[in-house]
């Protein structure tokens, strides 16, 4: 069986409150792996790998998600061109929280100290943020029909309704809220502190403590006082800048005025 959606994106942006909450509907089929990265990281695999994840699924909607899709060079051009029926959900978020929300993953992951060095170091990192410039390739690509474009903003006050957008264009019924509607993940765990928690070997320790059912209400904990955007993180001005021009991508490509982005 082949699939015939894929989330592509944005990082940061709730695809995997998404996963977790499609994975509950009776008409939905998600491979038990959230991230395949097959036309990323895992194309050389080849197709029959990948059509593997799909066996057995016998649900309206199949489908798959991989944040990364969206920034990968050729991924789109790649799925797109294997599954030309399939449909794709874009998930935008205002890109200064989203870069934010991201420089937090890559402190824990990378032990980087500074957006400058992010900058700098990872040039990902400022490619992530520039959802705009990838939707208007995406948009090149795609049929208009087969696209939808949904706002993060849009699932943080309004999840069911949220969710009810991606049914229709799943073309599923409705159904009761699932149980991670009103969830939070893959919030970065005690951001402050995890790096130094590895540096003195209880990495494990930390990962372990991420997947018990601690996590939750430590998360919880955590955003009341130690979310991205209170840490008061400045980004620098060319790069400002650079997502104020981006903003306008996206602004001409969906007809839409963000100016409270700005």
């Amino acid at each position: 069986m082949k699939p015939n959606f894929l989330v592509i994106g944005a990082q940061r942006a709730g695809t995997t409150w998404l996963y977790e909450c499609l994975r509950e509907h009776p008409e939905i089929f998600l491979p038990e792996t959230k991230e395949l990265h097959y036309f990323d990281l895992n194309h050389e695999k080849g197709d029959e790998w990948y059509f593997q994840h799909f066996e057995g699924a016998s649900e309206k909607a199949i489908g798959e998600i991989t944040p990364n899709y969206y920034q990968y060079p050729g991924a789109i051009e790649k799925a797109h061109a294997l599954l030309p029926e399939a449909k794709f959900i874009f998930i935008l978020r205002e890109p200064k929280a989203r870069a934010i929300s991201q420089f937090a993953l890559f402190k824990e992951k990378w032990g980087l100290t500074s957006i400058e060095q992010a900058l700098q170091e990872k040039p990902e990192f400022a490619d992530l943020s520039l959802q705009g410039k990838h939707l208007q390739r995406i948009s090149s690509i795609v049929p208009k029909e087969n696209l939808l474009v949904l706002f993060y903003e849009d699932l943080a006050s309004n999840p069911l309704s949220f969710l009810s957008s991606v049914y229709r264009f799943l073309g599923v019924r409705e159904v009761g809220s699932p149980s991670f509607l009103n969830k939070r993940v893959n919030k970065v765990l005690m951001p402050k502190a995890q790096q130094t928690l590895r540096n003195i070997g209880l990495g494990k320790l930390l990962d372990a403590l991420k997947e018990s059912k601690l996590a939750e209400p430590i998360k919880r904990a955590i955003g009341k006082f130690d979310s991205p955007q209170k840490q008061q993180v400045n980004l620098p001005d060319s790069f400002l800048r650079d997502l104020e021009e981006d903003i306008n991508r996206i602004e001409q490509s969906l007809n839409v005025d963000l100016k409270h982005w700005n």
